[in-house]
């Protein structure tokens, strides 16, 4: 069974934390979870996680304001709205722009909304033929 925290553990930010926190501003929830599970059952899965979250976030061939409008448009695809609410809070911190952040909503309604629709009229008129 795993036990949770004590209020005065869960504060303790390990150097992984620390370290996206500073270049980041935030602590993706999934580290705070990998560090629960360290402490319980041992090992370096937050410091892996860490890693892996710095390599996909940091400033690359695409800047990281990028990253975060395609984080967008797939959490809108998804449609799950807490994880939307979240990438748009993360996108604006990033310096994507309102209007950046309208095409990337109109994209997502091209690349999903219109294929719908498409496929929506094939159906429709197949069922009308018959």
């Amino acid at each position: 069974m795993i036990e949770t925290p004590t209020k005065k553990h869960q504060h303790k930010k390990s150097p992984e934390k620390k370290s996206i926190e500073q270049k980041f501003g935030y602590v993706p929830l999934v580290l705070t979870s990998a560090g629960k599970i360290d402490e319980e059952m041992g090992g370096d899965l937050q410091k892996v996680l860490a890693d892996m979250y710095e390599n996909v976030w940091s400033e690359g061939a695409l800047p990281r304001k990028y990253k975060h409008l395609i984080a967008l448009a797939i959490a809108l695809v998804e449609r799950h709205e807490g994880q939307t609410l979240k990438v748009l809070d993360k996108t604006r911190r990033a310096g994507a722009s309102e209007e950046e952040i309208y095409e990337t909503l109109k994209l997502v309604l091209w690349l999903r909304g219109v294929p719908s629709f498409v496929h929506g009229e094939r159906v429709l008129a197949g069922m009308m033929r018959r």
